[in-house]
């Protein structure tokens, strides 16, 4: 009786044989109805989580997809979620945010056009970070930097400065 005791105890102290494993679903092109390949990904404060896909910006609330796509009908390259909760996004000479309206909605602002001076050439937008209290679009040739209310661009042989991702 005491080995039994003994050997409970025992088993019990070592924990299960069996290690974490997480649960796994993979979902298909039928599930979320959109382009065939995924981008970027990222998951706002709520779990949401929005990715960057060949036909828009998809959503994901663990229950059912949206896709939101932006007015040039671009592939969205990269996502970044803002800790103000604007959902940025990345494409072919394009740039900008999705926000939520009153009917919680949400709604695409470009900020190319805010970018004054200067000229687009190929810049497709790969890495979005924050740095320094402003939202960084990188693209191979370009960065631009939008504080909240302006948007400035440079182009990298134009500039002495280093990007390095804070992702």
């Amino acid at each position: 009786m005491l080995f039994c005791i003994f050997s409970l105890f025992s088993s019990l102290s070592r924990g299960s044989s069996i290690p974490f494993s997480p649960i796994v679903r993979s979902y298909s092109v039928s599930d979320y109805n959109a382009g065939i390949q995924n981008w970027s990904i990222a998951q706002d404060d709520r779990g949401v989580m929005y990715i960057g896909n060949n036909k828009g910006l998809l959503e994901f609330d663990g229950n059912s997809w949206e896709l939101h796509e932006l007015p040039s009908r671009n592939i969205v390259r990269s996502v970044y979620i803002g800790k103000d909760g604007k959902i940025f996004v990345g494409s072919f000479e394009e740039f900008g945010y999705f926000e939520r309206n009153s009917l919680d909605s949400l709604v695409y602002h470009s900020l190319k056009d805010e970018a004054k001076d200067f000229r687009f050439h190929n810049d497709e937008i790969w890495t979005i970070t924050s740095a320094h209290g402003e939202i960084v679009f990188q693209s191979f040739g370009s960065l631009f930097f939008y504080d909240g209310h302006t948007v400035k661009g440079d182009s990298y042989k134009n500039s002495s400065f280093e990007f390095i991702s804070g992702r």
